[in-house]
């Protein structure tokens, strides 16, 4: 071949090869509530959609300093076509992912969760996304919290197939879902909940606050959704003791 033409060949060459999809980076550093590196535990990435639902982006174990690093593929994580996001039928913005993290550890056999970050929207993957955790406990993956308690009727008959609902009353009107349950036929109910900064307040005695939650429970028919009662709140509940709320349920006039 002629050498003139050998750089002209190159660069078809070159040129024909496909490209690469486009990847993006998510680096971070994972620690104690002491402040020290907690090693060995996994560290997911996900693209979560403004509907809720979560899609994996990457995974990765934290090192021995409590780092991790996650790569990910170019996709349309919003499930829309390529480089469009909608509101209506308006395109707003690329289908960058909303990223969020969840902290793993591996007890009873299998992963429990035990932390997660906050969603950072609509992430540019041409740069790299650092996400830190700290006050991240691996005992907590070993702990369980119960709420357990009776409901009854107006007569203190005890009553089977109702759905408990229970809640952390935060700061002004705001609840949270800790967890729900259903009746037994001896009108007896249990919620098992994990630790979690409930009150999404970062603690300490500093503050003068601390994260334990603020819990009552509501009650509703099974079958048609209706609202049935409601407990007292329960403040500052201790982490460590069990909850016991029985319930005695209003008439209903129908």
């Amino acid at each position: 071949m002629n050498q003139k033409l050998q750089p002209l060949a190159l660069c078809l060459l070159v040129s024909a090869w496909p490209a690469a999809a486009a990847a993006g980076l998510i680096v971070g550093m994972i620690k104690s509530d002491k402040g020290k590196a907690v090693s060995r535990v996994r560290v997911k990435a996900w693209d979560k959609d403004p509907n809720g639902r979560k899609e994996l982006l990457g995974q990765a174990i934290t090192n021995r300093r409590g780092y991790y690093k996650i790569r990910y593929r170019d996709k349309h994580w919003d499930g829309l076509k390529k480089n469009q996001r909608f509101t209506g039928n308006k395109a707003v913005s690329f289908a960058n992912p909303d990223v969020m993290i969840t902290v793993e550890v591996y007890a009873r056999k299998r992963w429990e969760t035990i932390a997660r970050s906050r969603v950072y929207r609509d992430t540019d993957m041409r740069k790299t996304l650092h996400i830190d955790l700290d006050r991240v406990r691996k005992k907590d993956a070993y702990t369980r919290r119960t709420i357990y308690g009776v409901i009854r009727d107006h007569r203190g008959r005890r009553l089977r197939g109702l759905t408990v609902f229970a809640w952390d009353k935060d700061w002004g009107d705001n609840v949270e879902l800790m967890g729900k349950s259903r009746t037994n036929r001896y009108g007896r109910y249990r919620i098992v909940y994990r630790p979690k900064r409930w009150d999404g307040l970062k603690h300490g005695p500093s503050l003068g606050v601390t994260a334990n939650p603020d819990i009552f429970i509501t009650v509703v028919n099974t079958r048609d959704n209706r609202f049935l009662g409601r407990s007292i709140v329960y403040k500052d509940h201790p982490p460590n003791e069990k909850l016991n709320i029985d319930l005695r349920l209003a008439k209903i006039h129908k």
